[in-house]
Protein backbone atom coordinates (compact mmCIF):
# COMPACT_ATOMS: atom_id res chain seq x y z
CA UNK A 1 0.00 0.00 0.00
CA UNK A 2 2.33 2.98 -1.11
CA UNK A 3 0.90 6.60 -0.96
CA UNK A 4 2.02 10.00 -0.74
CA UNK A 5 2.67 12.36 2.05
CA UNK A 6 2.10 16.11 0.40
CA UNK A 7 4.04 18.97 1.94
CA UNK A 8 4.78 22.83 1.22
CA UNK A 9 7.26 23.83 2.76
CA UNK A 10 9.47 22.40 6.22
CA UNK A 11 10.40 25.75 8.22
CA UNK A 12 10.56 25.40 11.61
CA UNK A 13 11.94 22.29 13.52
CA UNK A 14 8.00 21.72 15.22
CA UNK A 15 7.21 21.20 11.31
CA UNK A 16 9.40 18.46 10.81
CA UNK A 17 8.55 16.72 13.95
CA UNK A 18 4.81 16.67 12.62
CA UNK A 19 5.76 15.57 9.29
CA UNK A 20 8.60 12.74 10.56
CA UNK A 21 5.69 11.59 13.14
CA UNK A 22 3.74 10.74 10.84
CA UNK A 23 6.41 8.98 8.65
CA UNK A 24 7.02 6.88 11.43
CA UNK A 25 2.71 6.23 11.92
CA UNK A 26 2.82 5.07 8.44
CA UNK A 27 5.78 2.80 8.71
CA UNK A 28 4.35 1.48 11.81
CA UNK A 29 1.35 0.10 9.84
CA UNK A 30 3.64 -1.21 7.18
CA UNK A 31 2.50 1.61 4.88
CA UNK A 32 4.86 2.77 2.44
CA UNK A 33 4.92 6.82 1.78
CA UNK A 34 6.57 8.96 -0.22
CA UNK A 35 6.84 12.38 1.07
CA UNK A 36 7.10 15.10 -2.25
CA UNK A 37 6.91 19.12 -2.28
CA UNK A 38 3.24 20.15 -3.20
CA UNK A 39 4.36 21.71 -5.79
CA UNK A 40 6.36 18.40 -7.39
CA UNK A 41 3.49 15.62 -6.81
CA UNK A 42 2.72 15.32 -10.75
CA UNK A 43 5.78 15.44 -12.24
CA UNK A 44 6.22 12.48 -9.65
CA UNK A 45 3.14 10.69 -10.54
CA UNK A 46 4.18 11.40 -14.16
CA UNK A 47 6.68 9.47 -13.88
CA UNK A 48 5.76 6.80 -11.79
CA UNK A 49 3.73 3.34 -12.79
CA UNK A 50 0.22 3.70 -12.89
CA UNK A 51 -1.41 2.65 -9.98
CA UNK A 52 2.09 2.68 -7.58
CA UNK A 53 0.78 5.09 -5.54
CA UNK A 54 -3.19 4.42 -3.96
CA UNK A 55 -3.61 7.20 -1.52
CA UNK A 56 -2.37 11.04 -0.30
CA UNK A 57 -1.87 12.30 2.70
CA UNK A 58 -1.97 16.35 2.62
CA UNK A 59 -0.09 16.98 5.45
CA UNK A 60 -0.60 20.78 3.07
CA UNK A 61 -4.22 21.80 2.16
CA UNK A 62 -4.21 22.37 -1.24
CA UNK A 63 -8.02 22.31 -3.04
CA UNK A 64 -6.99 22.04 -6.63
CA UNK A 65 -4.37 19.46 -6.63
CA UNK A 66 -6.88 17.22 -3.68
CA UNK A 67 -9.32 17.43 -7.24
CA UNK A 68 -6.62 16.48 -9.57
CA UNK A 69 -5.51 13.68 -7.21
CA UNK A 70 -8.57 12.49 -6.81
CA UNK A 71 -10.15 12.57 -10.37
CA UNK A 72 -6.94 12.76 -12.65
CA UNK A 73 -4.70 9.82 -10.94
CA UNK A 74 -7.63 8.27 -9.38
CA UNK A 75 -6.14 8.31 -5.45
CA UNK A 76 -8.01 8.01 -2.38
CA UNK A 77 -7.19 11.27 -0.78
CA UNK A 78 -7.20 12.38 3.05
CA UNK A 79 -8.76 14.72 2.74
CA UNK A 80 -11.45 15.02 0.26
CA UNK A 81 -11.38 18.01 -2.49
CA UNK A 82 -14.88 18.38 -1.22
CA UNK A 83 -14.70 18.74 2.39
CA UNK A 84 -11.31 21.10 1.96
CA UNK A 85 -13.63 23.42 -0.04
CA UNK A 86 -16.63 23.58 2.47
CA UNK A 87 -14.02 24.08 5.98
CA UNK A 88 -12.21 26.83 4.16
CA UNK A 89 -15.33 28.82 3.09
CA UNK A 90 -17.11 29.99 5.87
CA UNK A 91 -20.39 30.84 4.00
CA UNK A 92 -20.61 27.42 2.20
CA UNK A 93 -19.73 25.83 6.04
CA UNK A 94 -22.43 27.28 7.30
CA UNK A 95 -25.37 26.72 4.01
CA UNK A 96 -24.06 23.22 5.15
CA UNK A 97 -24.46 23.10 8.80
CA UNK A 98 -27.79 24.67 8.31
CA UNK A 99 -28.99 22.14 5.47
CA UNK A 100 -28.33 19.50 8.09
CA UNK A 101 -29.93 21.21 11.18
CA UNK A 102 -26.24 21.76 12.69
CA UNK A 103 -26.47 24.13 15.64
CA UNK A 104 -24.32 27.30 14.62
CA UNK A 105 -23.60 30.87 15.50
CA UNK A 106 -26.33 32.78 12.79
CA UNK A 107 -24.66 34.09 9.57
CA UNK A 108 -25.56 36.59 6.96
CA UNK A 109 -22.95 36.23 3.97
CA UNK A 110 -22.74 40.31 2.97
CA UNK A 111 -22.78 41.01 -0.94
CA UNK A 112 -20.09 41.42 -2.68
CA UNK A 113 -18.66 42.93 -6.02
CA UNK A 114 -15.23 42.27 -6.96
CA UNK A 115 -13.27 45.44 -7.24
CA UNK A 116 -15.61 47.95 -5.73
CA UNK A 117 -16.23 48.38 -2.06
CA UNK A 118 -18.79 47.27 0.11
CA UNK A 119 -19.94 51.04 1.14
CA UNK A 120 -21.39 51.24 -2.63
CA UNK A 121 -24.39 48.48 -0.75
CA UNK A 122 -24.74 49.78 2.37
CA UNK A 123 -28.21 50.32 2.81
CA UNK A 124 -28.85 46.57 1.43
CA UNK A 125 -26.30 45.63 3.88
CA UNK A 126 -28.07 47.43 6.88
CA UNK A 127 -31.12 45.58 6.05
CA UNK A 128 -29.13 42.51 6.01
CA UNK A 129 -27.87 42.42 9.08
CA UNK A 130 -31.12 43.37 10.94
CA UNK A 131 -31.46 40.28 12.89
CA UNK A 132 -28.03 40.25 14.57
CA UNK A 133 -27.55 42.74 17.41
CA UNK A 134 -24.86 44.36 18.22
CA UNK A 135 -21.97 43.18 19.30
CA UNK A 136 -21.52 40.94 16.65
CA UNK A 137 -18.76 39.93 13.93
CA UNK A 138 -16.73 40.58 10.83
CA UNK A 139 -15.45 38.16 9.37
CA UNK A 140 -14.13 37.35 6.02
CA UNK A 141 -15.08 34.61 3.99
CA UNK A 142 -12.53 32.58 2.62
CA UNK A 143 -10.11 31.13 5.85
CA UNK A 144 -6.49 32.31 5.86
CA UNK A 145 -3.77 31.43 8.54
CA UNK A 146 -3.72 34.60 11.57
CA UNK A 147 -6.97 36.12 9.77
CA UNK A 148 -8.21 38.89 11.79
CA UNK A 149 -12.09 38.90 13.38
CA UNK A 150 -13.84 42.05 14.03
CA UNK A 151 -15.63 42.93 17.02
CA UNK A 152 -18.79 44.90 15.89
CA UNK A 153 -20.06 47.54 18.42
CA UNK A 154 -21.77 49.90 16.44
CA UNK A 155 -22.30 51.28 12.79
CA UNK A 156 -19.74 53.14 13.22
CA UNK A 157 -17.22 50.11 13.97
CA UNK A 158 -18.72 48.64 10.92
CA UNK A 159 -17.81 51.23 8.62
CA UNK A 160 -14.48 51.75 10.12
CA UNK A 161 -14.19 47.64 9.17
CA UNK A 162 -16.05 48.12 6.06
CA UNK A 163 -12.94 50.55 5.01
CA UNK A 164 -10.10 48.64 6.61
CA UNK A 165 -10.75 45.32 4.99
CA UNK A 166 -10.67 46.88 1.44
CA UNK A 167 -12.64 44.92 -1.35
CA UNK A 168 -12.49 41.12 0.30
CA UNK A 169 -15.83 39.24 0.53
CA UNK A 170 -17.17 38.97 3.97
CA UNK A 171 -19.83 37.91 6.32
CA UNK A 172 -21.60 39.16 9.39
CA UNK A 173 -21.78 36.36 12.50
CA UNK A 174 -23.47 36.35 16.04
CA UNK A 175 -21.07 36.99 18.87
CA UNK A 176 -21.87 34.49 21.29
CA UNK A 177 -20.68 36.10 24.45
CA UNK A 178 -18.39 34.02 26.96
CA UNK A 179 -21.01 33.78 29.63
CA UNK A 180 -21.30 29.71 30.35
CA UNK A 181 -19.48 28.92 27.08
CA UNK A 182 -16.46 26.88 26.29
CA UNK A 183 -14.22 26.74 22.80
CA UNK A 184 -14.28 23.27 22.36
CA UNK A 185 -12.67 21.29 19.51
CA UNK A 186 -13.03 17.95 18.70
CA UNK A 187 -10.92 15.66 16.75
CA UNK A 188 -13.20 12.97 14.09
CA UNK A 189 -11.52 10.45 12.25
CA UNK A 190 -13.60 8.22 10.03
CA UNK A 191 -17.55 8.60 11.83
CA UNK A 192 -15.33 8.72 15.44
CA UNK A 193 -14.27 11.65 17.76
CA UNK A 194 -10.65 10.94 18.60
CA UNK A 195 -9.74 14.03 21.54
CA UNK A 196 -11.20 17.36 22.46
CA UNK A 197 -9.44 20.05 24.15
CA UNK A 198 -10.41 23.28 25.59
CA UNK A 199 -9.06 26.44 24.22
CA UNK A 200 -8.74 29.22 26.44
CA UNK A 201 -8.12 32.79 25.49
CA UNK A 202 -5.99 35.16 27.53
CA UNK A 203 -4.41 38.69 26.49
CA UNK A 204 -1.37 36.95 26.14
CA UNK A 205 -1.62 33.43 24.24
CA UNK A 206 -4.56 31.05 23.62
CA UNK A 207 -3.99 27.75 26.22
CA UNK A 208 -4.62 24.65 25.27
CA UNK A 209 -6.16 22.19 28.38
CA UNK A 210 -7.71 18.58 27.82
CA UNK A 211 -11.12 18.54 27.71
CA UNK A 212 -12.58 14.70 27.03
CA UNK A 213 -16.29 14.39 26.64
CA UNK A 214 -18.00 11.01 26.98
CA UNK A 215 -18.84 9.44 23.43
CA UNK A 216 -22.69 9.90 24.32
CA UNK A 217 -22.08 13.85 24.98
CA UNK A 218 -23.97 16.07 22.40
CA UNK A 219 -20.36 17.63 22.37
CA UNK A 220 -19.47 14.64 20.15
CA UNK A 221 -22.49 13.65 18.25
CA UNK A 222 -22.30 17.16 16.59
CA UNK A 223 -18.88 17.07 16.02
CA UNK A 224 -18.88 13.78 14.38
CA UNK A 225 -22.43 14.92 12.03
CA UNK A 226 -20.60 17.97 11.41
CA UNK A 227 -17.51 15.68 9.43
CA UNK A 228 -19.79 13.45 8.14
CA UNK A 229 -22.15 16.81 6.21
CA UNK A 230 -18.85 17.80 5.04
CA UNK A 231 -17.47 14.69 3.94
CA UNK A 232 -14.11 15.15 5.76
CA UNK A 233 -12.29 11.78 6.64
CA UNK A 234 -10.43 14.11 9.45
CA UNK A 235 -11.60 17.12 11.02
CA UNK A 236 -10.82 19.00 13.58
CA UNK A 237 -14.81 20.89 14.41
CA UNK A 238 -14.56 23.81 16.68
CA UNK A 239 -17.49 24.56 18.23
CA UNK A 240 -18.61 26.93 21.40
CA UNK A 241 -20.28 24.95 24.12
CA UNK A 242 -22.78 26.52 26.41
CA UNK A 243 -23.30 24.77 29.68
CA UNK A 244 -20.56 21.95 28.65
CA UNK A 245 -23.66 20.16 26.85
CA UNK A 246 -25.20 22.77 23.92
CA UNK A 247 -22.71 22.83 21.21
CA UNK A 248 -22.24 25.92 18.45
CA UNK A 249 -19.89 24.76 15.24
CA UNK A 250 -18.17 27.62 14.44
CA UNK A 251 -15.48 26.18 12.21
CA UNK A 252 -13.49 22.76 10.69
CA UNK A 253 -9.97 22.02 10.21
CA UNK A 254 -9.03 19.25 8.00
CA UNK A 255 -5.42 19.31 8.21
CA UNK A 256 -5.33 19.11 12.08
CA UNK A 257 -1.65 19.95 13.69
CA UNK A 258 -2.34 16.12 15.39
CA UNK A 259 0.98 16.40 17.18
CA UNK A 260 -0.24 19.12 18.70
CA UNK A 261 -3.28 17.36 19.38
CA UNK A 262 -2.00 14.42 21.27
CA UNK A 263 0.66 16.75 23.32
CA UNK A 264 -2.37 18.60 24.84
CA UNK A 265 -4.87 14.97 25.53
CA UNK A 266 -2.16 13.07 25.63
CA UNK A 267 -4.21 10.53 23.28
CA UNK A 268 -2.38 8.66 19.93
CA UNK A 269 -4.22 10.32 17.50
CA UNK A 270 -1.47 10.09 14.73
CA UNK A 271 -1.60 6.09 15.26
CA UNK A 272 -5.17 6.30 15.29
CA UNK A 273 -5.20 8.19 11.88
CA UNK A 274 -2.99 5.89 10.26
CA UNK A 275 -4.60 2.97 11.12
CA UNK A 276 -8.08 4.70 9.91
CA UNK A 277 -6.42 5.24 7.06
CA UNK A 278 -5.18 2.05 6.44
CA UNK A 279 -9.07 -0.10 7.36
CA UNK A 280 -10.51 2.53 4.65
CA UNK A 281 -7.94 1.78 2.16
CA UNK A 282 -8.35 -2.25 2.55
CA UNK A 283 -12.26 -2.06 2.09
CA UNK A 284 -11.10 -1.42 -1.61
CA UNK A 285 -9.30 -4.81 -1.84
Amino acid sequence: MNGLLIYHTIQTVHEQKRLQHLIDAFARYKMKVVTVQLDQVIRLLETTTTGFFSFAYLFAEDLQLAKALETGYNLRVYNQETAINIANDRALLSLTLRNEGISHPQTIVLPYVMNQSIMHQWNDVKTMIQPLAFPFLIKERYVSPNQPVYFIRSDDDLVATFQRVGLKPLLAQEYMGPTSRKMIKVLVVFHHALASYEVISTSQEDVYKNAPFSSRSPVYKVAVQTADALGASIALVHMLVINNHIPYVYGVKTNPDLEEIEMVTGTRVVDGVVKAIQRDLSRDR
